[in-house]
């Protein structure tokens, strides 16, 4: 799945690249941004 990483911290750096803050979890991957909603809103940009 795009968007999904296996580290925190390829996630931070995606975080970044998009412009949002933070990162979460989504099952055992972790997603950029502070939630889901919050990255299809970047993600749209």
């Amino acid at each position: 799945m795009r968007g999904t990483f296996l580290s925190e911290e390829d996630a931070e750096n995606r975080s970044l690249e998009l412009g949002c803050k933070g990162i979460h979890k989504n099952k055992d991957k972790w997603m950029p941004c502070k939630n889901e909603k919050e990255l299809h809103i970047y993600l749209r940009k």
